[in-house]
């Protein structure tokens, strides 16, 4: 049964590599596709590459917005979808020609509330045309399974594909009122602990057909000032304390206390880059959470250790 996916696709100034991105939804051997373009509000060429799609495909549609951030974007594209299905996908990856047919067929044969890759393929600058590729951490689960299952993998290990919307197929109405928070660096986080909470059955499926492209100029890559800094911690404890609180209690949260340390050592990196005002102001945010984070339940979940706190004199 043929049923349309619509494939959100955000753009924001990636002119250089948009056309493969399109041109690889469009060579999808499953043809019932809507493709939505959703122009961010890009100052280079890729708003007229966009504009030229729509009018070469009628399954193309071009939509122009003012520069909102990728959460606005993928809002935006969620507000115009029309297809049964949703997926997303980012503007400097692509895909393989046969994904979204295996996704669909999945979908028909089990009927999961959402299906996820297991892994993606990362991908350089460095290794074209043939792309240097190293493969991600893989969900081992395959499913479909409880969503239980799936939320023991996540919290546990946090697989490159649970963390990230694009890669994944889920009905349209499944969303109902979900959309991503707008003015976050770390809208994903944000969005999917609720998201997969809503789930009663996940299915993961194997093998290569996403590549995610690391380009130096991307937003991920930019410098962890102090208020990504902020915003990045606030999002894992925005996902580990979504499912403390729905009782989760004998989950494993390895995972996320490991990476907290870390970002707990990474903030005196960029608490040094600061004048003396700047130490000032978010040294206070820096204590905030650094109290907060130790004063958790979950610190001690599973025999560990409630963290000693050891802020140097100099903070």
């Amino acid at each position: 049964m043929s049923e349309t996916i619509s494939i959100i696709v955000p753009v924001y100034n990636t002119e250089k590599y948009l056309k493969r991105c399109v041109d690889s939804i469009l060579n999808q051997v499953y043809n019932d596709l809507e493709i939505l373009l959703i122009d961010d509000g890009s100052t280079d060429g890729s708003g007229a590459i966009c504009d030229q799609y729509a009018e070469q495909d009628k399954r193309v549609r071009a939509i122009h917005t003012p520069n909102g951030g990728v959460a606005a974007a993928r809002n935006t594209g969620l507000d115009a979808a029309t297809g049964e299905y949703v997926s997303f996908i980012d503007s400097d990856d692509w895909i393989t020609s046969d994904m979204y047919v295996l996704l669909h067929k999945l979908f028909q044969e089990y009927k999961p509330d959402l299906i996820t890759l297991c892994k993606a393929v990362i991908a350089t600058e460095e290794g074209f045309p043939v792309p240097f590729t190293c493969p991600s951490r893989p969900i081992y689960l395959q499913g479909p399974y409880p969503a239980i299952d799936f939320w023991k993998e996540y919290l546990d290990q946090e697989p490159l594909l649970t963390m990230v919307v694009w890669g994944k197929l889920c009905r349209r109405s499944f969303f109902g009122d979900r959309r991503f928070a707008v003015g976050q660096f770390y809208e994903d986080t944000l969005f999917l602990p609720e998201f997969y909470l809503a789930c009663k059955t996940i299915l993961c499926l194997p093998g290569n057909y996403y590549y995610y492209f690391q380009r130096p100029d991307s937003l991920i890559h930019e410098p962890l000032t102090p208020e990504k800094y902020c915003q990045f911690f606030d999002s894992r404890l925005h996902k580990i304390n979504t499912f403390y609180d729905r009782g989760l209690v004998d989950l494993p949260y390895t995972f996320d206390c490991v990476l907290i340390q870390g970002l707990l050592k990474l903030f005196e990196y960029a608490y040094w880059r600061l004048d003396e005002d700047g130490r000032r102001k978010w040294l206070r945010e820096f204590d905030k959470r650094y109290i907060w984070f130790t004063d958790q339940k979950w610190t001690t979940q599973n025999g560990r250790t409630k963290w000693e706190r050891t802020r140097r004199g100099y903070w």
